[in-house]
């Protein structure tokens, strides 16, 4: 795990979509789900869900993020 991959999941929680955390990480939409699957697997859990209207944190995941 390192502090890009938690950079990343913020940037999701904050836009509530991958694209639009990728051009705020100045990225690719593919790089930004790459490194939320992969700090999930470190972590043994999913952290969110993509819905069409955005992403939503699952219970363990919001606790990683402030209200």
């Amino acid at each position: 795990m390192n502090l890009r991959d938690i950079d990343v999941f913020n940037a999701i929680m904050i836009t509530r979509g991958a694209g639009a955390a990728a051009a705020l990480l100045d990225t690719s939409q593919p790089a930004i789900s790459r490194s939320l699957a992969k700090l999930e697997a470190e972590l043994g859990f999913r952290l969110s869900t993509a819905f069409v209207a955005g992403w939503c944190r699952h219970a363990k995941g919001s606790c990683s993020m402030p209200r």
